[in-house]
């Protein structure tokens, strides 16, 4: 999943890996069963039993643009991992369910999985500075902000 946002001259926001949605299956309650659309998007969906929000997009404004004194902000925004990482719990509700616990995917791996993905993709979509902006880019221009236990391991 590439970036959905991809707004220059704004703010770059690269989050750990996107939620899920979940759903409630034969009484067990949040299990995760599709990736999110993209990154920090605004979706809503039934999940067996009720009408679900992603609350990441109003997240990413309240708790980060705003204090920032960013509010509706251009951002390019995109995740280091492209998909939902399963974690223990998650993989127990599975087997609960006698469904297959998806391989390859789980929240152990997310410094692995975050540098592959960083170096092979996230450079990629990078917009390339204009040649006469290049004299600016001697500093980052941006900051760095983690949120999270996955972000403080990155």
């Amino acid at each position: 999943m590439g970036p959905l946002e991809t707004a220059t001259d704004g703010v770059m926001v690269v989050g750990t890996y996107p939620s899920a949605r979940f759903a409630t299956i034969a009484g067990e309650r949040d299990v995760p069963v599709a990736d999110n659309l993209g990154p920090f998007e605004t979706e809503r969906w039934f999940d067996g039993s009720r009408v679900r929000v992603q609350p990441s997009a109003a997240e990413l404004e309240e708790l980060v643009l705003a204090p920032l004194e960013l509010p509706g902000a251009p951002c390019w925004i995109s995740d280091l991992v492209k998909v939902f990482l399963l974690k223990f719990g998650h993989r127990k509700k599975y087997k609960r369910l006698g469904a297959t616990v998806p391989g390859g995917y789980m929240r152990q791996q997310f410094e692995e999985l975050s540098h592959e993905n960083y170096a092979r993709r996230l450079c990629a979509w990078a917009p390339a500075a204009p040649t006469d902006r290049r004299s600016q880019l001697r500093k980052p221009p941006f900051r760095a902000l983690g949120r999270g236990s996955a972000s403080r391991k990155a």
